[in-house]
């Protein structure tokens, strides 16, 4: 799928990414066997959805890598974004 941004991450139980984009977008956390699935246009399970307003903060269930995706849908071209991850010891 050409219409995403993708990031890997480790994230901790407790931590939350921040995810900032000038225009609406899906944020979608998933597992590495979710994110293989999407790729492949099967069904799969994530975390978060489509955003409206920005920042969009979404947390793990679990520790472990996470692919953050950031699908822009019908909309594509520049786009300017940011990803954070904002710690559970802050």
């Amino acid at each position: 799928m050409a219409d995403h941004l993708h990031k890997r991450l480790f994230l901790r139980d407790g931590d939350v990414v921040e995810v900032n984009c000038d225009r609406q977008a899906n944020v979608l956390l998933v597992d590495d066997s979710e994110y293989a699935n999407y790729k492949n246009n099967r069904s799969y399970r994530y975390v978060g959805g489509f955003f409206k307003q920005f920042p969009a903060r979404i947390a793990p269930p679990r520790s472990g890598y996470w692919n953050v995706v950031l699908n822009l849908g019908r909309n594509q071209g520049a786009v300017h974004h940011t990803m954070r991850v904002i710690s559970r010891d802050n």
